[in-house]
C-alpha cells in the first residue's frame, strides 16, 4: 500500500492479483480514497513523498 503525497491511497498491482478474493471484498473499498493530511496529526510529508517513491518504484513486494 502507498499513499502519495496528496494523501491518494493505492495498492501495488502485484497485491492486487495474488489476492483477487481479498482485493474484491476488502482492498478495492480503499484504492483512490483520500487522505486530509493537513487535519490529521503532523505528518512528516518528506518521508511519506520517499516512500510514495519507492513504492511506485516496487520496492516492497507482498511476498505471497
Amino acid at each position: 500500500m502507498g499513499i502519495s503525497p496528496d494523501g491518494t491511497v493505492e495498492f501495488a498491482e502485484s497485491l492486487k492479483q495474488r489476492s483477487t478474493e481479498f482485493w474484491d471484498n476488502f482492498l478495492k473499498l480503499l484504492e483512490g480514497l483520500k487522505i486530509d493530511l493537513d487535519t490529521r496529526t503532523p505528518i512528516n510529508k518528506e518521508f511519506l513523498s520517499l516512500h510514495y517513491q519507492e513504492f511506485r518504484a516496487g520496492k516492497f513486494d507482498v511476498g505471497f
